[in-house]
């Protein structure tokens, strides 16, 4: 058994709400090489020392000497899949670049629809659960990228800064 440890950086959360909290989402970690599926875990986000950094530790099946050409894809329900290299060094894996607890991967919101792509589909979500806060009929979770328990001008930003964009494969 190895374990993956990582920290991701969730652009524009700034986490203030009571319902919509980081562990109310759900949050995925594949293991890869070569772009083949290995593994994939449901994981724990654990809140660090910013607001909008958490960090996880998963474990995974796989024997000592099957650490190289690793890489670790990352999913939220509402973020855009990133995918990073995973390095083996002093017999621990980390998610990214750098072995101090893996590198800061950051991630980015607006996936609404849950397609890996923030656009059209993405807006009308959006559209239908702004101006909501948790118990209204329209809530959305999804839709409340910063996490301050309403859907509004400030999630409006953060859906329009990475309108456009898709996740990595």
């Amino acid at each position: 058994m190895q374990t993956v440890h990582g920290a991701i950086k969730f652009d524009g959360w700034i986490g203030s709400g009571t319902t919509n909290t980081i562990s109310a989402h759900v949050h995925k970690f594949q293991l890869r090489r070569f772009g083949v599926l290995l593994g994939e875990n449901t994981i724990t986000m654990q809140g660090g020392a910013n607001t909008n950094v958490f960090f996880f530790d998963t474990a995974f099946n796989i024997g000592l000497g099957s650490t190289n050409n690793l890489e670790g894809s990352y999913k939220g329900d509402m973020w855009l899949r990133r995918t990073e290299p995973v390095i083996f060094t002093s017999g621990e894996l980390y998610f990214g670049d750098d072995t101090i607890y893996g590198s800061l991967v950051n991630v980015k919101a607006g996936d609404s629809a849950e397609d890996n792509t923030v656009d059209i589909g993405d807006y009308a979500v959006f559209s239908a659960a702004y101006g909501s806060v948790p118990g209204d009929s329209n809530w959305n979770k999804l839709t409340d990228y910063d996490g301050d328990d309403e859907v509004s001008v400030g999630d409006y930003g953060i859906f329009n800064a990475n309108y456009g964009l898709s996740g990595d494969n």
